[in-house]
Parts: C-alpha cells; sequence; structure tokens
C-alpha cells in the first residue's frame, strides 16, 4: 500500500514534469526531507541555489532559494503542519492568515490599494499580496510578495524579495509553488 502511494506521487511528479519538451528541460526535481514529517518535491529552476536553515523553535526547516548571477533575489518557503480541513475552509484559513500578514505590512507600503490575489497549487488553495517598501534601505529588497499555499496536508507560507526582475521572478517562484507536491511519511516507502 506504501509503496502504491509513492509511486503515485512519482507518477505525478514526473506527469507535471513532462507536460512538454520545454518544461522538463526549464525546471529540476529536487526533493526536501521535512524532519521527518515528510518530504517536499519542488519542480525549481535550473542555476537556482537553495539552503535549508533552521527555523529555531519549529523542527520544520525555512528553504530559501537564490541565484549567483541575474537579477538578485532571495525566495523563503516555511512549511507549516496545520490541520486540514475541508477545501473551503482551507481557503478561508489561508486568505485569512495572509490578510493579517497584509494588515502588519500596510503601513511600510508604497502603494495604499493592495489586493489579496488568488490562485491554485497541483493540491491546494493559495493566496499572495504584493507591495513596494516606501522606505528601503540601500543594501535590502525593495519589492516584496508574501503568500500561503496548501500542498496536501502542508502549508508553506513564502517571501519573495526582489528589486529588479520583479515579474519574471514571481513568476517562476509561483511556477515553483503551483507544482508542489508533499508527500507524508505515510505515502513513502
Amino acid at each position: 500500500m506504501q509503496a502504491m502511494r509513492f509511486a503515485c506521487v512519482i507518477v505525478l511528479l514526473l506527469a507535471g514534469l513532462h507536460g512538454g519538451a520545454q518544461a522538463a528541460d526549464a525546471v529540476e526535481l529536487r526533493r526536501y526531507p521535512l524532519a521527518g514529517r515528510g518530504v517536499l518535491f519542488l519542480e525549481v529552476p535550473p542555476g537556482w541555489h537553495d539552503s535549508v536553515q533552521d527555523s529555531g523553535t519549529d523542527p520544520l526547516p525555512v528553504l530559501v532559494f537564490w541565484v549567483r548571477h541575474g537579477d538578485p533575489f532571495l525566495a523563503s518557503l516555511k512549511p507549516l503542519l496545520l490541520e486540514r480541513t475541508a477545501d473551503s475552509e482551507t481557503a478561508a484559513m489561508l486568505r485569512a492568515r495572509i490578510g493579517q500578514t497584509l494588515d502588519s505590512v500596510r503601513p511600510q507600503a508604497e502603494e495604499t490599494d493592495i489586493d489579496i490575489v488568488a490562485f491554485t497549487g497541483r493540491s491546494g488553495p493559495g493566496f499572495h499580496f504584493s507591495a513596494t517598501d516606501i522606505a528601503p534601505r540601500p543594501d535590502s529588497f525593495k519589492h516584496m510578495t508574501r503568500g500561503v499555499v496548501q500542498v496536501g496536508a502542508l502549508t508553506l507560507e513564502f517571501t519573495i524579495l526582489t528589486n529588479t526582475g520583479r515579474d519574471a521572478i514571481f513568476d517562476a517562484v509561483l511556477a515553483m509553488l503551483r507544482s508542489a507536491v508533499f508527500a507524508s511519511p505515510r505515502d513513502l516507502p
């Protein structure tokens, strides 16, 4: 039974990767073990570096992505194991969670009207917003996108920080998040 669940997870991943020859060349499948709680699979653009960092008190790590060449950015993913409810309740919970984050960011944002945008991942709903820092330090990023997406039994909070190349970086991170698959220990062999 476990081997069959694992095979289903791999089939879903490969189906996403081989949607077309161009898509298969544009990403690489990476696996991130999450402290004995399962494995997160992400389709990561080539040339992106990553690190798995201790998050302090939480046993689940923070995943950080960046490039050495090209438009600099920093994208971080914080996995959370929250209680999963019905899809409609999950979507409402996620939207409320990102709404609280937006409320805390709004006073430092250049924009006066910031919308929360819904999107759909491979295995659940997601929400995000983007804002521009009203007074960025010279050594920091000016643009920020914050969001949350449900990936099976896993919730991912994410932050994308950029200065230039904002749209292309955002699109690449969002594609990575939309393709994410989480396999819990019972799904793995």
